[in-house]
């Protein structure tokens, strides 16, 4: 399941890529993203970081300080547990080491304001909002054994905060910061939502 989520987004990712050409005002940005779980997901599923995700954003200038388009994330959550046991719903015992993992896939509409776009200034400021749909992959493992194998699809809501620094006027550096809201309320798990740690570089595509 985790190598079929990352072809998904890299074939998605190439794509709009290539639709990005045909635009006009466009920037393409492809982030880095450390993520920390929140609330009920720390809790009950997994504990710490995720140092394995990306996210790519396709944005079009629609006013001197406002974009508007689309993003599509990948994160990766994975923790290993010591053994303990495990009563079966055939009421036997089972002795063994749980794995946790999930993955979510969350394609976003987004706006972004940044308040100095107009000004020349080389560090520049952002702030954004975005809502869509999550593919979230829930897999756990008991020993060799699947316990949960699944594939769901919910809502994705995101606010974040940031800046970009001018390289050139065609290229800028970025880093932020993102909250994802990512309700789930399945196989006992009520939500994966994350706090998101982005650094990546912005492209303009056309002016």
């Amino acid at each position: 399941m985790k190598h079929y989520s990352f072809f998904l987004l890299t074939f998605v990712l190439a794509a709009v890529a290539v639709q990005a050409q045909q635009g006009d005002k466009t920037t393409f940005s492809i982030n880095y993203q450390y993520a920390l779980p929140m609330g009920a997901f720390k809790n009950n599923f997994v504990e710490g970081g995720s140092a394995r995700g990306l996210q790519a954003e396709l944005l079009y200038h629609i006013k001197p300080k406002w974009r508007i388009g689309g993003s599509l994330g990948w994160q990766d959550f994975y923790q290993k547990f010591p053994r303990q046991s495990f009563q079966l719903e055939d009421g036997s015992d089972l002795s063994a080491v749980r794995t946790n993992s999930i993955q979510t896939i969350p394609l976003m509409f987004k706006a972004q304001f940044s308040p100095l776009e107009t000004s020349g200034k080389k560090l520049q400021p952002w702030l954004s909002a975005g809502a869509g749909v999550n593919m979230v992959q829930v897999q756990q493992m008991l020993g060799q054994f699947d316990n949960i194998n699944d594939v769901n699809f919910g809502f994705a809501a995101q606010a974040g905060a940031g800046g970009k620094y001018m390289l050139n006027n065609r290229t800028a550096l970025t880093a932020g910061a993102v909250y994802n809201y990512m309700p789930l309320n399945r196989n006992g798990i009520s939500q994966v939502s994350h706090l998101g740690f982005q650094v990546g570089i912005r492209f303009t595509l056309r002016n």
